[in-house]
């Protein structure tokens, strides 16, 4: 559905990281400040895994 958001795969710590990725997903969305320090935000943005993959040439961009 357009405009439909989740946050899955969270795994036991669930309750803990829902807030904060809730959070940080909406502020994301409505171009909002980032409600946390942006090192901590790097650090869980799911994209990580494909920048470094990028920068260590493990795959090239199209």
């Amino acid at each position: 559905m357009p405009g439909l958001f989740g946050a899955f795969a969270l795994g036991s710590r669930s309750l803990t990281w829902a807030a904060l990725t809730t959070e940080l997903i909406t502020s994301q969305i409505e171009g909002e400040p980032c409600p946390i320090p942006r090192g901590l935000a790097d650090a869980v943005d799911l994209a990580r895994f494909l920048l470094r993959a990028l920068r260590h040439g493990e795959i090239t961009p199209d």
